[in-house]
């Protein structure tokens, strides 16, 4: 029994043995099957895990890029609210409104390789106003904390131009008397120039440049310790140099533009630092083409002046009096310039001057008319309307970076003067780049009227806004923007298509009485479109005022905001909507009899009336993505302006 038992069991071990043995045997390895199921499961999970983390990536990458828009473009919004709190009206506005296509019908790309079915048009207009603030230069200083700084301020917007490298040392070295263009070549925005920098839409910038107005008075500053006693005499300020940075003797280029070298009296000789070290010409101004200058020395009183009497007076004695005025392409003797007076030009000879006062030559077209024709008080002389060539247009000069550091700081060790001026102006390129990425810039603008629908009616360049976004214009549900006093729930193409028109009050001598001609509820406006020069009466109907009334109102033209009418532009004869124009007071007003009728009942108790100024601004900007060249994003702001004083 014992032995029976003894073989079962040692049968069992053995079994238990070789049992185990198999285990052991085939844990040593994986079969084919096993493996390969094994790296898929493996290959699986990596996938999915990469995918995760692409995913991931992605979505980081989009944060940061609309984080970046989105920054740039509370920058924009946060300046410019800043800027239009300061606006006054003891300037100007200046709204040029300008779409451009390439030159080639084709419209514009947006970047490198993009499909020629995608260019489009693109807008980029140009703001101008000024504003009551202390205003510095952004010029790094030459000597420690000698900064020029004015009362008040010029503010521009709008797309800078970059310089093509094919202008050698003047793209590499440049001057505050450089024009920002190439002999020989086209570099505006959109143009195909073969090694055009302005080329693409994605790779302009827009500006943002301040121009500190500064009276020097002839009042001399002292000049810094820092300098060499040899620069003494140079480094005082005078009319075109102020803190040893240069100062354009006028914010007019036709000023900036005179030789002075004849007329002592009224520009005297004014040394800087500038010519002492070699780098600038003598008794030249410099100009705010360049992309270097962002002082003038100057004040709003002046620029008022000069826009009103037209920088070059000229009276006829007789009874009445009778006047001649110089345009800026008359003025071309420094002897012709008289500087401001006290008269107030006509409508078209301040809109002459009021453009000109645009840092470039970046409209298409001059207004001048007749020196040696004279009017009488609140006439309009005859106007013309001349070509600018693409050879002498531009836009204010940047780079987005200095474009010759090297060979300014190697010159440091002979020059240290000459060294530091042309190092302050390759940092002065880049100092008014404002928002990069900006392949699109509109500004439109609104007297704050209503429709009949309870909308805001905005003016400005012809402009429709797919607001359902199904790729055509619906005009009962999109917006269209149009030059004043159309508005787009008119119907196009009438001759009285002007009920978008507005109405300036102003103070009457005496309260409306009743049974007079004129004074009744009868809605006021526009028969058909007014002509400057012309009797407003003869295109208006309805009562200027109800009984009772201390204000009536006085129409504003469509040539007081757009310009002028004259024989080189467009069917009408109208120089249309390619600029907006707010100036300071109209001087075809006439407070005996406004409308010209003969009923004196509507009288104005005040001698002036204010060129009629919008009440908002609307901006509307696009920004590329940073990340992706082929992202556009559109953002828009609404921006109060001092408006107009009575209503």
């Amino acid at each position: 029994m014992k032995k029976l038992m003894r073989t079962k069991h040692g049968n069992r071990a053995r079994a238990m043995a070789q049992a185990s043995g198999r285990a052991i045997s085939q844990a040593g390895g994986f079969t084919l099957i096993e493996m390969l199921v094994a790296v898929g499961a493996v290959a699986f999970v990596a996938v999915g895990i990469a995918s995760i983390f692409a995913s991931v990536g992605d979505t980081v990458s989009r944060g940061r890029s609309v984080s970046a828009i989105t920054q740039y473009a509370a920058v924009l919004e946060r300046q410019m609210r800043e800027d239009f709190a300061l606006m006054t009206r003891d300037g100007y506005i200046i709204i040029r409104h300008e779409e451009i296509d390439g030159g080639n019908g084709n419209g514009v790309p947006l970047y490198p390789d993009q499909p020629i079915g995608q260019w489009r048009p693109r807008r980029v207009d140009e703001l101008m106003f000024f504003i009551n603030a202390p205003t510095e230069s952004a010029r790094e200083p030459l000597a420690p904390g000698y900064v020029p700084e004015g009362a008040s301020a010029r503010i521009y917007y709008g797309i800078g131009q970059r310089m093509s490298e094919a202008a050698g040392t003047q793209y590499s070295q440049p001057d505050v008397t450089d024009f920002n263009r190439v002999a020989g070549r086209d570099d505006q925005l959109g143009v195909a120039t073969p090694g055009n920098p302005n080329r693409f839409a994605n790779s302009w910038t827009l500006l943002r440049h301040s121009t500190a107005l500064v009276s020097v008075g002839g009042a001399r500053a002292d000049a810094p310790a820092a300098l060499p006693p040899t620069y003494f005499p140079v480094a005082l300020d005078n009319r075109l140099q102020v803190g040893l940075q240069p100062a354009a003797e006028s914010i007019f280029r036709a000023v900036n533009a005179l030789n002075y070298s004849g007329c002592a009296l009224i520009f005297p000789p004014a040394p800087t630092i500038r010519n002492t070290a070699g780098v600038t010409a003598p008794n030249q101004s410099p100009i705010f083409e360049s992309g270097l200058v962002d002082v003038a020395t100057t004040n709003l009183e002046e620029v008022r002046g000069i826009v009103q009497s037209s920088a070059g007076l000229q009276v006829t004695p007789g009874s009445p009096a009778e006047y001649g005025y110089l345009s800026p392409l008359q003025l071309i003797d420094c002897a012709d310039y008289v500087g401001p007076s006290f008269v107030v030009g006509p409508v078209g000879v301040q809109q002459a001057w009021m453009i000109n006062g645009m840092p470039a030559p970046s409209h298409p077209r001059v207004l001048d008319f007749s020196p040696t024709s004279t009017v009488p008080p609140g006439a309009e002389p005859s106007y013309r309307s001349v070509a600018v060539p693409v050879a002498e247009r531009a836009r204010m000069r940047y780079e987005p970076a200095p474009p010759d550091m090297h060979t300014q700081l190697a010159e440091s060790a002979i020059n240290p003067t000459r060294s530091a001026i042309r190092l302050a102006d390759q940092y002065a390129l880049a100092s008014s780049a404002f928002i990069p990425r900006v392949s699109e810039f509109i500004v439109e603008w609104s007297f704050g009227k209503l429709d009949d629908e309870g909308q805001m009616i905005w003016h400005g360049a012809d402009r429709q806004i797919d607001v359902d976004k199904n790729g055509a214009f619906d005009p009962t549900i999109d917006v269209e923007v149009l030059p004043y006093p159309e508005y787009y729930k008119d119907v196009r193409g009438t001759p009285a298509d002007i009920a978008g028109s507005f109405f300036v009050p102003y103070r009457l001598q005496r309260p409306a009485p009743s049974g007079v001609a004129g004074v009744g509820d009868a809605a006021r406006e526009f028969t058909d479109y007014p002509v400057l020069g012309q009797q407003i009466s003869n295109f208006l109907q309805g009562d200027f005022a109800d009984v009772g009334d201390t204000h009536a109102s006085y129409p504003v033209m469509p040539e007081v905001v757009h310009g002028v009418r004259t024989s080189g532009l467009g069917s009408s004869g109208s120089a249309g909507p390619a600029v907006s124009y707010f100036g300071y007071t109209l001087p075809f007003f006439d407070p005996e009899d406004p409308d010209g009728d003969g009923n004196l009942a509507d009288a104005a108790a005040q001698e002036t009336l204010e060129w009629p100024w919008p009440e908002l601004v609307r901006v509307t900007v696009t920004l590329t993505d940073p990340g992706d060249e082929t992202i556009e994003r559109t953002f828009q702001y609404v921006f109060p302006t001092p408006g107009n004083s009575a209503r």
